[in-house]
């Protein structure tokens, strides 16, 4: 098994590197997450995602690649406006279309990224902002109330699912009740994990009553759950709280580990190992100007036999969702 296929990783460019070319050919990938950096046109965008495949394919591994992509709408689209559709917030969009729900607005972003190749959506944010001065969250949410969110939330995904593509709830437990950008440093939400659970928890229960595929974490500290480490990296919170607590079936997919947030808790190498240690499933690294060797090294290394048994039925569990993708929409 390759822990490669533990991996999402970002492309430097438009192109293909040497570096990355290797990585895929020798360890593969779960997925690679492609930003405006990478995307030029369609014809490009599909030359690209067709060397991708073919060194995935083709090498050691031979599984193909998952390409995945950030589009909430709004302030949160990684497609560049000049090339490709523009949409708008969640939001937004229902104040222009007061007529319709948020299923029409996923079924058709949904069905325009299969369009382009994409077969994960990190969208939909279920994050509730309680905090004006939130900055990061608040004009991403669903909604204003929690009740608002939870049946925009069911919609919205329903729409992404029956499009076909693969949806990630995000950033559990909750980033709404923080004040700092985890890209630049670590927010603390201070509540209990009894307010968590009712005030952030509910649309991420409807997600997994949808049977969301991914959960994506939210690196912000919970003192009064773990005291010491973010849920990125929390035993406490990614397995005795998500898993045997909630009851959570999603896989557990970090945010980019190289945001400033985690810095303080270890170089790249010990956050993932952390993260995998926690209960974390698959590892990101989004903008590396070359993929993360020496991270993998590093896995391969020091992980647990118990840990590392439980990511090769992940892996598994994830080829089988890639077989039933190529067989509705063939991969480039």
């Amino acid at each position: 098994m390759s822990l490669g296929l533990s991996f999402f990783i970002g492309l430097a460019g438009p192109e293909l590197s040497k570096e990355e070319r290797r990585w895929l050919t020798q360890y593969g990938a779960a997925g690679v997450i492609l930003y405006k950096r990478n995307i030029q046109s369609f014809a490009q965008l599909r030359e690209l995602q067709k060397q991708v495949q073919q060194c995935a394919v083709n090498g050691k591994t031979e599984q193909p690649v998952l390409f995945a992509i950030d589009l909430e709408g709004g302030s949160v689209a990684e497609l560049p406006s000049h090339s490709f559709r523009v949409f708008p917030s969640p939001l937004d969009y229902l104040k222009s279309n007061p007529h319709q729900t948020l299923y029409e607005f996923g079924l058709d972003q949904g069905t325009y990224l299969r369009q382009l190749g994409f077969h994960i959506n990190f969208a939909p944010c279920l994050d509730v902002c309680t905090l004006s001065s939130n900055t990061l969250i608040r004009d991403r949410v669903l909604g204003v109330t929690l009740g608002e969110i939870c049946e925009r939330a069911r919609h919205l995904i329903r729409g992404y699912h029956d499009s076909g593509i693969m949806v990630t709830a995000k950033h559990f437990p909750g980033h709404g009740s923080t004040e700092t950008d985890s890209h630049f440093a670590l927010p603390i939400d201070s509540r209990s994990w009894d307010d968590i659970v009712r005030e952030s928890l509910p649309p991420f229960r409807v997600a997994q009553e949808l049977g969301v595929d991914f959960l994506m974490t939210a690196h912000v500290l919970y003192p009064k759950v773990d005291r010491s480490l973010p849920a990125t990296l929390s035993y406490e919170i990614l397995t005795q709280k998500a898993r045997r607590e909630l009851g959570i079936g999603s896989f557990i997919l970090a945010d980019d580990l190289d945001m400033g947030a985690l810095k303080d808790f270890g170089g790249p190498l010990e956050r993932s190992l952390k993260f995998i240690a926690a209960g974390g499933d698959f590892l990101m690294f989004a903008h590396r100007s070359s993929p993360p060797f020496e991270e993998l090294e590093f896995l391969q290394s020091h992980i647990s036999l118990e840990d590392y048994r439980r990511l090769k039925v992940l892996q598994s569990s994830l080829l089988l969702k890639k077989v039933l993708l190529a067989n509705e929409m063939p991969f480039p």
